[in-house]
């Protein structure tokens, strides 16, 4: 991006609900050199370490707060506990944060009023409290109080970026769509199912409320410091993966533990694609379509797109 454009996007940025807060995870993205031109710029300044970080070690994108300190040769090292890769050492570069400068603002858009009688701004998001109002050449769009809605805000504010669908869930401040019911009856019934020797009873449920049942019970064990309940919680997983590892589906096709970050993309495609289909305004909802909801969501329209968040 070139850096008249990437300036613009970080005023917009700024400006909205995200914040002027820039994690490293995301100044790795960016061309070669930039975090320095911009530095030099004075549009950002570096402040202190983060103390806690996305994990970087595996697709989960989990909030943890890392293990740091000095090798015998006085080099620092760094590491994280991840569920999914142990305590692997990841680069102390990615606890680094910087703070976007007041400066950052006199590079946002110029509104139709600023502008005078040529507008020029076609692409308008005003945050209405618990909605957001689209404003797409002229036309108005209130945007669902749903999840999705949430989604494509954000990405619409984060232009040509791309970041996994798990990490597009923790920014937006959400946590992953699964029935806290059913995650609690998968749990109660599996406490009886484990009493009685089988495992059949949990053939009530599909593949979303198992895997939805382990990542509760993963939670719960980062949550409590009872080496007994942690030990529970554990034999619990183990148990539902034991099932789900020899068990079929409806189809008689064999089970098969979830890609986290395949479970994540089905909830955002979902709730990203269930917005833009009851969008009323047809030339908006084309444009929306733009989102690609992968396991990487992004949104990278023309150049000439930016939009502008009031």
């Amino acid at each position: 991006m070139e850096l008249n454009k990437h300036l613009e996007a970080l005023a917009i940025r700024e400006k909205s609900d995200t914040g002027n807060i820039l994690p490293a995870y995301e100044v790795k993205r960016w061309p070669a050199g930039r975090l320095e031109e911009l530095i030099e710029l004075g549009e950002l300044i570096q402040i202190e370490d983060a103390t806690s970080i996305k994990c970087p070690a595996c697709s989960r994108g989990c909030s943890v707060e890392p293990v740091r300190g000095v090798n015998n040769d006085g080099t620092e090292y760094c590491e994280v506990m991840c569920t999914e890769e142990g305590s692997p050492d990841i680069d102390p570069f990615y606890l680094k944060q910087w703070q976007l400068t007041e400066k950052i603002r006199t590079h946002l858009p110029k509104t139709k009023k600023e502008q005078g009688d040529t507008p020029q701004h076609d692409y308008i998001i005003k945050n209405q409290g618990s909605q957001h109002l689209l404003i797409y050449k002229g036309n108005e769009e209130i945007l669902p109080k749903k999840l999705g809605s949430k989604y494509i805000v954000y990405l619409l504010t984060h232009k040509d970026e791309n970041i996994s669908s798990l990490q597009l869930e923790n920014e937006c401040a959400i946590r992953p769509s699964v029935d806290q019911k059913r995650t609690d009856d998968v749990s109660s019934g599996l406490r009886e199912v484990e009493h009685a020797g089988d495992l059949g009873d949990l053939a009530d449920y599909n593949q979303e409320d198992l895997e939805g049942a382990i990542t509760t019970l993963e939670g719960k064990i980062e949550n409590t410091e009872s080496q007994a309940e942690r030990q529970g919680y554990q034999e619990q997983i183990d148990y539902i993966r034991k099932y789900m590892s020899g068990s079929t589906d409806i189809r008689g096709r064999k089970r098969k533990i979830g890609d986290p970050l395949e479970a994540s993309r089905v909830r955002v495609t979902q709730n990203i694609k269930e917005v833009i289909k009851n969008i009323k305004n047809k030339d908006l909802k084309k444009h929306l379509k733009l989102i690609n909801t992968g396991k990487y969501p992004s949104y990278k329209p023309d150049d000439a797109v930016f939009w502008e968040y009031l």
